[in-house]
């Protein structure tokens, strides 16, 4: 899908938030390669990231009414969500990895 840049992001996250599914599209199409990629650069996991950036579009109408243009640009907000999203993700797999050792040293230990 190609972006229509003609419709403001602003004005897009607010039809998301009042259920337009495809505004919603409009800005996954606008956002989704760049958000991958960023998720990717934290995750080192392509495949996670694309699904993480997924999950997060699917949550967007129900986020998207939060949203405070005057805080941030649309852009920037995305981009922190899919950040938070994707750092949330590596610090569970982080805490997955020490449970995973501390069960194995348990194990050998008895």
């Amino acid at each position: 899908m190609t972006p229509n840049r003609a419709v403001s992001d602003c004005l897009l996250l607010e039809q998301v938030a009042a259920g337009e599914v495809a505004a919603l599209w409009e800005l996954s199409a606008r956002y989704r390669s760049a958000l991958c990629r960023r998720a990717a650069e934290i995750l080192t996991d392509e495949a996670e990231a694309e699904h993480l950036v997924g999950t997060a579009f699917r949550q967007l109408r129900y986020e998207a009414a939060r949203f405070d243009p005057a805080r941030f640009p649309v852009r920037r907000w995305l981009n922190e969500v899919i950040e938070d999203k994707a750092f949330e993700v590596r610090r569970a797999r982080g805490r997955q990895t020490v449970t995973s050792i501390t069960a194995a040293r348990q194990r050998r230990e008895a």
